[in-house]
């Protein structure tokens, strides 16, 4: 009764849910044209240092994951304790290495710790806040709350990775943060033959 176009489908999920979205998006890349995860941590943590045996990520992981284009969007609440730049000195180097990872794991180039600690002075409010390096970030007001979202190139210059924040917003699903979702991916779809990802509404 309603067609489903095959080239655009999505996975989401928040929290836990967040976690299996992405296992299954990397075991099923051939079908699934963009990742969404809601209230996951911004890097990747290593399990073996963390001790995070749901949210961590594998080294193994990580370099199965560099082998696929996956559009991806993290979003979650300012509010979450994960979700931006810590404060305490002794959880700066742990956050800026878990960004190294997830980029690493997104074809992204990777930037040196010292110039992921760096951006907690960028000019731009968005990099700042969030506490990561990116290529660009912009802070948008919409629902009564500031957002705050950064993009950051892949290797082959395309805008296929996405972290934003929703300003005092705690661990839970909002109307906020699933439009933040949407918005990004629905930009996405993947060529069922060729395995390549199309960019619909391609980002300057």
């Amino acid at each position: 009764d309603y067609p489903v176009d095959h080239s655009r489908v999505y996975v989401t999920g928040h929290s836990h849910d967040g976690w299996f979205a992405r296992h299954f998006a990397f075991r099923h890349p051939e079908m699934i044209a963009a990742l969404a995860t809601m209230g996951n941590h911004v890097g990747y943590p290593d399990p073996a240092v963390t001790g995070h045996k749901i949210m961590g990520v594998s080294q193994a992981e990580i370099d199965h994951y560099a082998k696929f284009d996956m559009p991806t969007i993290n979003v979650n609440g300012a509010s979450e304790g994960f979700s931006r730049y810590p404060e305490t000195e002794d959880k700066q180097l742990r956050w800026a290495m878990d960004w190294q990872r997830r980029l690493e794991a997104h074809r992204c180039p990777v930037p040196s710790v010292e110039e992921i600690l760096a951006a907690r002075n960028c000019e731009n409010k968005a990099i700042r806040t969030l506490g990561i390096s990116a290529d660009q970030g912009q802070t948008c007001f919409f629902d009564g709350v500031e957002h705050y979202v950064a993009d950051i190139k892949n290797v082959d210059g395309k805008y296929h990775l996405r972290v934003a924040s929703s300003e005092n917003m705690p661990h839970t699903v909002t109307p906020c943060i699933v439009n933040l979702a949407w918005s990004y991916i629905r930009r996405f779809a993947r060529n069922l033959e060729t395995g390549e990802v199309i960019d619909l509404y391609e980002k300057k």
